[in-house]
């Protein structure tokens, strides 16, 4: 991607000459406590740390960073707020509000991932290459946008804090949106820790590999009872892994040449 070379001053604008991010991943903006508290702080002491801005074709300013600041300065009837103005090419412009935004310390683990997708897709790059803009690990973007593969209303849990992240990660060890479910039901309806989680989904795993061993166990002694009519002797089947040996017994020369007629007979 081409890079326009950065330019930046400092100016007091008015709020509404301000307009919201097209890319601000947050989506959940309510007046909580916290809010309230930036509100007092500005009103006693004004906004100390300037909004970041980019101009715009029609004369307004882009809000990149300060989405809270901005939203009190509001609150407030504030006529000014200071401002750094940044002065970038368009596709800088985009990636820079996104890459600010994304890395908001009070992103829901939802937002985030939605900010990420946004930014692999909007770019065309890998998550390696997300990573690199980002300061993250490939691991923590892969894991993250794979809250994205959960269901509806269990994204909508961990948006809002009901599940942790840890126990979001242990619901996509569930292979299926059915037991995922099921599992989320368990964690709500019953309290379970992530501890508690991750132990229900390693004894699931070993029924079904139980059960898995069993009809395997079955299908095999049917098939030996079969071979055993066939050829009138005791016959053992010994599976290892995707193979094994078929073991036919024989107790006399005779024995062992009716065996051999038959199986060439076949």
């Amino acid at each position: 991607m081409e890079r326009a070379t950065a330019t930046q001053e400092i100016a007091e604008l008015s709020p509404r000459d301000i307009v919201p991010n097209r890319h601000q991943p947050r989506s959940d903006w309510r007046e909580d406590q916290h809010f309230e508290d930036l509100a007092q702080s500005i009103r006693k002491h004004g906004i100390l740390q300037p909004l970041v801005v980019t101009r715009t074709s029609a004369g307004k300013y882009e809000l990149v960073a300060g989405e809270r600041r901005l939203r009190a300065a509001k609150k407030l009837s504030l006529s000014r707020v200071p401002a750094i103005i940044r002065s970038v090419g368009e596709l800088e412009k985009l990636e820079l509000a996104l890459i600010e935004n994304i890395q908001r310390k009070d992103l829901n683990p939802i937002e985030r991932a939605v900010a990420y997708k946004k930014l692999i897709e909007e770019f065309s790059i890998s998550h390696e290459d997300a990573a690199k803009r980002l300061g993250k690990s490939r691991s923590v973007v892969t894991n993250t946008l794979r809250y994205l593969t959960l269901p509806a209303d269990i994204q909508k849990a961990l948006g809002e804090g009901s599940i942790s992240e840890g126990q979001a990660k242990t619901i996509l060890e569930m292979k299926t949106d059915a037991e995922r479910q099921e599992l989320f039901r368990k964690i709500v309806d019953e309290g379970l820790t992530v501890a508690d989680a991750r132990t229900y989904v390693s004894r699931r795993g070993q029924k079904v590999l139980r059960k898995k061993t069993s009809t395997a166990s079955a299908d095999t002694a049917a098939v030996e009872r079969e071979l055993e009519e066939r050829f009138g002797t005791k016959v053992r089947i010994r599976r290892r892994g995707k193979g094994g040996t078929v073991e036919i017994e024989w107790y006399s020369e005779e024995e062992l040449t009716g065996i051999v007629r038959k199986l060439l007979k076949e």
